[in-house]
């Protein structure tokens, strides 16, 4: 286990809140230099302690709509249900997909512009309701 210190810790709580602020913004916040700031931010990812810098997207503001899909399985055979991951996993709109436990068989989050895109991917991997493929869907936005 590494160990950090009190300092050490002020720098990345500033960096949880903004990872894009200014060293010197948080050189002031934690009352170091913004080399100093720098240096220990270094020594951070050194020790692996911080991994990455993770930018978070707005879509919404570039005109997406965010839809969390879950799905249930039901009288679905294994080699369905791998096309339909398959399928899912070429989908551009689609940023992830999660396989579940219990009664709900996966889940998948969509970025769409409109209603009909939304239903276009839904309907060509699951069926447009007229097919008995095992599959019920439901979205929430």
């Amino acid at each position: 286990m590494e160990m950090i210190d009190k300092l050490d810790i002020k720098i990345l709580k500033e960096l949880l809140e903004d990872s894009s602020r200014h060293l010197s913004k948080i050189g002031k916040k934690v009352r170091l230099s913004r080399e100093n700031v720098y240096y220990r931010i270094r020594n951070l990812i050194k020790k692996k302690i911080i991994r990455e810098f993770v930018t978070l997207i707005d879509y919404g503001k570039l005109g997406f709509i965010q839809y969390t899909a879950f799905i249930e399985f039901e009288r679905i055979d294994q080699k369905k249900e791998k096309e339909i991951i398959e399928y899912l996993q070429k989908q551009a709109q689609i940023s992830w997909i999660g396989i579940l436990a219990g009664s709900l068989s996966l889940t998948f989050d969509i970025y769409v512009k409109t209603n009909a895109e939304l239903n276009d991917v839904i309907n060509k991997g699951f069926g447009d309701g007229n097919n008995d493929n095992g599959a019920v869907s439901e979205c929430e936005g």
